[in-house]
């Protein structure tokens, strides 16, 4: 009788159950990375623009500071050697309270855009969020429209939900002209 060689049906039935058994513990952990490395990538944002906005901070106080003062009373630093600003030579806007910066969503003759000073001062890059509210960069931002000066980043979802702004995945900062500028981290829906 000649032996054959091969697998049986139950030997190939025990292999299937295990892998079957290894793709169930391993598919949870897989998960958890990608929600590990969101997590991660905005806490590492916090950190980068707590020491940027730190940083501009005590720039402010330096004598040498180009600060200019609007009509309103709102405070830039501007950033080129003019006193004055304009196209070329625009600035941040200066919170009253400790003099972190204060942002704007729009960009006008005397201060860049909250995106645009963002990428000044942290020199990350930062987007908005495409027309259809999804985060389809590393880093998307979404600044406030009834609030100016505040901000939310959020991680790149990849189409794991669109507006992003309804799940709690993201980095908020909050600006008061009374109170000091704080961030916030939200991650329970990551």
């Amino acid at each position: 009788m000649k032996k054959s060689k091969g697998f049986t049906l139950i030997e190939i039935v025990v292999v299937i159950v295990i892998l079957g058994i290894l793709a169930v513990v391993a598919v949870p952990k897989f998960l958890n990375i990608q929600r590990d490395a969101r997590i991660a990538t905005l806490k590492a944002t916090k950190g980068a623009l707590e020491s940027s906005f730190a940083i501009f901070a005590a720039k402010t106080e330096l004598p040498s500071a180009n600060i200019y003062t609007d009509k309103y009373g709102y405070r830039f630093m501007l950033s080129g050697s003019s006193t004055t600003p304009s196209n070329e030579n625009k600035g941040i806007r200066i919170s009253n309270y400790d003099n972190y910066p204060w942002f704007s969503s729009i960009s006008s003759k005397t201060e860049y855009s909250g995106i645009e000073a963002i990428k000044k001062l942290a020199n990350i890059d930062v987007y908005p969020l495409d027309n259809k509210g999804n985060a389809t960069h590393k880093l998307n931002i979404e600044f406030y429209t009834n609030r100016d000066g505040d901000f939310r980043i959020f991680p790149q979802v990849n189409d794991y939900y669109s507006h992003p702004e309804q799940k709690k995945c993201y980095l908020q900062y909050n600006v008061d002209n009374l109170a000091k500028p704080h961030f916030t981290l939200f991650t329970s829906d990551c």
